[in-house]
């Protein structure tokens, strides 16, 4: 009988197929994108002549690279990730009071700008607090109002199940950003220049995503 003879790429390309099959019928992870839990929170909190107040984003945009191939927690330690983007919508910050959200979409020029960006440019693991805790030093460019600047934030990451919850706070001047502070019932309440802005973010395996394969 004769041998068939099958074309070295096709021979490479067949094995390369066993090995992936192979690998999802042992339970290895399939790489996929990273997402926030929905109980993921960024608030700022702030001063005014009157009172303090506080503003919370109702919706948060988040990206990493690359996709997770391993343990989240793994690939954060090892300093695996080598991009990430968190985008807030200026009109969907929300406080308790109509007026400072509008005061305050105008000061950011939201109709121009309408997202507060921070791109994570570098970072290193700067402590172990425990097994499942360690520390972060995050340096990234933090864009407000369409002006940005160069940041260097501290975040507590800790291991949740499946996930890696991040916790930390920054303060930003908001002049640095050409922003000036909003006012209230024609001037006579002027809020303070600094702003606290703290995030709890829980990243979490798009699961979906590997769900949704053949």
């Amino acid at each position: 009988m004769r041998r068939l003879q099958v074309p070295m790429k096709a021979r490479v390309a067949a094995l390369a197929a066993g090995a992936l099959w192979l690998s999802a019928a042992l339970g290895n992870a399939v790489a996929g994108p990273v997402v926030l839990d929905p109980g993921s929170r960024l608030w700022i909190q702030g001063t005014s002549t009157i009172h303090d107040w506080e503003s919370k984003a109702t919706r948060l945009e988040f990206s990493i690279e690359p996709a997770v191939e391993d343990e989240l927690e793994s690939l954060v330690r090892g300093g695996g990730v080598t991009a990430g983007t968190l985008r807030v919508p200026v009109a969907e910050m929300k406080s308790h009071k109509d007026g400072l959200d509008k005061n305050m979409r105008k000061a950011l020029s939201a109709d121009r700008h309408p997202m507060i960006e921070f791109h994570l440019v570098k970072y290193t693991v700067t402590a172990h607090a425990g097994a499942d805790s360690f520390l972060v030093k995050a340096d990234g460019k933090l864009k407000i109002a369409g002006v940005e600047k160069p940041v260097e934030i501290e975040t507590g990451a800790r291991r949740e199940g499946a996930g890696l919850r991040l916790r930390g706070r920054e303060p930003v001047l908001m002049s640095d950003y050409g922003i000036k502070p909003p006012v209230m019932m024609l001037g006579t309440v002027k809020t303070g220049n600094e702003v606290m802005v703290y995030f709890d973010l829980l990243l979490l395996p798009d699961t979906t995503s590997a769900e949704a394969k053949p």
